[in-house]
This record gives structure tokens, sequence and C-alpha cells, in this order.
């Protein structure tokens, strides 16, 4: 079936925020005793799963929503100097022509989200969906689907990491994953995606 709604994630997939949120983490990192991120680290990084980069990087799991509320503080303040993926957003502007709904389901913040949105005139965007567990996104489109009366079949998520394939499998909606973001090419195609991709122009044609 032909889907009607479109969820993005939105750092790696919208938002080119990997140097920024890097050089935020690593003051950090100092400040805590975690592991810091350089060129070297960061390409092992990129071929891990979430969970396994948060241990690489010492860092208790427990600890991770208080990383993270640190990240997104530190992000809101320089959201204005974060690019957008190149060629994202005439892409984004076609498939609203084309009839889908569009919508961020993310582990950011929703202010700095529409903050970046609205700094970057990016205006197809119908909805942003923030939830501050990396790993309870399927959590926001469960309750979603239920809110919305949306079936699976309804969905496409599009993201950049491996945790986004698995958390659309536990939905039961389909998966784009994206080359340009987080996770390599490598480990994103040992996770099988639905399509995997790699120009925001390829968009328009799986969807076609």
């Amino acid at each position: 079936m032909t889907p009607r709604v479109l969820l993005f994630d939105f750092d790696g997939t919208i938002a080119d925020t990997a140097a920024t949120m890097v050089e935020i983490y690593n003051t950090i990192a100092v400040q805590d005793g975690y592991r810091t991120i350089d060129a070297r680290t960061l390409v092992g990084l990129r071929n891990q799963s979430a969970r396994d980069a948060i241990r690489s990087l010492g860092i208790p799991l427990f600890q991770m929503p208080f990383v993270l509320a640190r990240l997104r503080r530190g992000l809101h303040a320089r959201i204005h100097t974060v690019r957008v993926i190149d060629g994202m957003p005439p892409v984004l502007d076609d498939l609203k022509a084309r009839g889908y709904r569009l919508a961020i389901v993310t582990s950011n913040s929703s202010d700095n989200v529409r903050q970046f949105l609205d700094g970057n005139a990016i205006r197809a965007i119908d909805d942003v969906h923030a939830d501050h567990n990396l790993f309870r996104k399927h959590r926001v489109i469960a309750r979603l689907m239920r809110e919305r009366g949306w079936s699976p079949d309804d969905l496409v998520y599009v993201g950049d990491e491996s945790r986004d394939v698995e958390m659309a499998r536990r939905c039961g909606i389909r998966i784009i994953s994206v080359t340009w973001g987080y996770n390599t090419r490598e480990l994103l195609a040992d996770a099988k995606p639905d399509a995997l991709i790699d120009r925001p122009s390829d968009l328009t044609d799986v969807l076609a």
C-alpha cells in the first residue's frame, strides 16, 4: 500500500548536527571523565549501534538521560549554526506537494527542531514529536497510531541509525535508512532496512 505519512529522524537525517554535537559532547566528557571523540574515534563509533557506542565511550547507561539533556541544551545555544542536509528542503517540499503528511520523531527537543526548521525556512513539516529517551521512539509512534487511527501500512520512517531500523520493526512499519547521517552504510545494510539511500533525492524515487 502507498504510505500517507512520512516520519523523519532529525539529527543526521534532516539536520547536520554531527560536528556540533561532538564539540558539545567533548566538553561534557572532559568534565565527567568520559572518553572524548576525535576523528579516529568517530569512525569507529559510526560503525556501532547506539548502545555499543555508549559503552565504548564509558558512559553508564543510567547517566545517558543527563548527558542527552546537556547535549540538547548545548545545541539550543548553537542551533543557528547547524546547516540543513544538502538537497533535503526541496525533497521535503516535493513530498508535501505529493500529498504526504510529514512529521519528525526525535530524541532531540521539539524546541531545537522548531527553531532549526524556522531558521532554515522549512515549512513542509506538519508535526514534531519528541521523546528524550534514545530508545523510546517506538512508543511515540505506537501512541500516534492509536490516537490518529494510522495503520502500519500508512507509515514510513526515514532515519540514519540502526536503532531506527530496530524501532520500525517493533512498530511493524517500513523504514528507509539514509547513509549521509550517523551510522555507516555497512552497519545500516546489516540491519536490513526496507530501502537504503545515498541522497535525499533518492527518497522521491523510492516512494514513487
